[in-house]
């Protein structure tokens, strides 16, 4: 029952559907995510080399499918090393090997990253925000502490105001991710139920000593951290696998508490009342997804379009002016007017002089 609740939760929240409509790469990244969990759960029932491999594979394959999955290659070492305390009298397994394995799962990831660009990973660090720094200025000069106000500090203060803002109610509930391409206000990413159930789930992991609680929770607290170790806002795109533990932690908070609830009338009573509330705000939330969203104007310029006719229009008059002015405001059209004018991609690559890379770690 569990199991088919929280399938359903995750099937019908806007959350998974954001990402996934557009195929971003941190979609890839949380299914492989996922078949890591399950491999590791596979391994806390009983040690095997299989179970063992599987887990480190999609590991290694989740940190290369979008740079916020880094994070949990630690976090994956970590429980399994937990694992190995637990099977130490238990079970008997080559522990060489089992080294090995994790050796090379941080090892890969961390060859890879050393033979490519980290442009954009470390212009995102929180130290790349000028604000940090004109902020801890200003503080200087109205109290010249030091010890107060340094880089630490400042760091310590915004990591942590950007973690919570991960997980706040407005971020759940209201906004979501307050850039335009991934939501937009009174779009929700889960509904109040389940927010709500969130804490009764927590309550009923503990008063049921479930196996996996301190998984569960440790994966779904240490989900936040990659954003917020940048300077951007809350970010969909950097939590998206936080949906998953989060979920999984609400069905089965639901599932108990429907359980304890021993008076058939009263549980029925229940049942209907939970799914009135959670379909009235599901059904809200699409409907700002579906029907108001795209309609606004910020949203379509936040997805760029139009370039398809500019492209065209540039096509037809193009020996009619001498130059063309277009804006960079909403997005880089060069790229859009490469591609929609057909030009040669070898032709161009020939005469392209690329640009330092911006606040973001993109160059044109």
């Amino acid at each position: 029952n569990i199991s088919v609740v929280g399938t359903y939760l995750i099937a019908l929240t806007p959350w998974t559907y954001i990402l996934s409509r557009h195929a971003h790469e941190g979609v890839i990244g949380a299914l492989l995510m996922l078949l890591a969990l399950y491999f590791l759960l596979d391994l806390s029932k009983g040690f095997s080399i299989k179970a063992m491999l599987l887990t480190n594979l999609f590991i290694i394959l989740a940190a290369n499918s979008y740079h916020s999955y880094r994070m949990f290659v630690f976090f994956w070492i970590f429980w399994q090393i937990v694992l190995l305390g637990f099977y130490k009298t238990k079970v008997k397994f080559n522990r060489i090997f089992f080294w090995i394995i994790l050796f090379f799962t941080i090892l890969i990831p961390l060859s890879i990253d050393a033979g490519s660009s980290l442009n954009r990973v470390g212009n995102l660090l929180f130290t790349q925000n000028p604000g940090i720094h004109l902020r801890l200025q200003e503080y200087l000069i109205e109290h010249g502490s030091t010890l107060i106000h340094n880089i630490y500090t400042q760091g310590i203060v915004d990591i942590s105001n950007r973690y919570i803002s991960q997980i706040s109610p407005e971020f759940f509930l209201i906004w979501g991710d307050k850039n335009w391409l991934f939501g937009y206000q009174y779009l929700g990413l889960i509904t109040l139920v389940e927010y709500v159930f969130i804490f009764i789930g927590v309550y009923y992991l503990f008063r049921e000593h479930q196996f996996h609680r301190f998984l569960l929770l440790s994966l779904l607290l240490i989900s936040p951290i990659p954003n917020a170790l940048t300077w951007q806002d809350a970010s969909l795109i950097r939590v998206y696998f936080m949906i998953f533990p989060l979920l999984f932690i609400t069905s089965y908070g639901l599932i108990n508490f429907l359980c304890d609830i021993k008076n058939y009338r009263i549980r029925l009573l229940t049942v209907f009342g939970l799914i009135s509330m959670y379909g009235f705000f599901l059904l809200y939330h699409w409907d700002v997804y579906l029907f108001h969203y795209p309609k606004r104007i910020e949203v379509i310029r936040a997805w760029q379009c139009g370039y398809k006719e500019l492209g065209q229009y540039v096509k037809n008059n193009y020996n009619k002016f001498d130059k063309f002015v277009i804006t960079d405001r909403h997005g880089q059209p060069y790229i859009y007017l490469l591609y929609y004018l057909q030009y040669d991609p070898a032709k161009y690559q020939k005469q392209a002089i690329m640009t330092i890379p911006d606040s973001y770690g993109f160059g044109q």
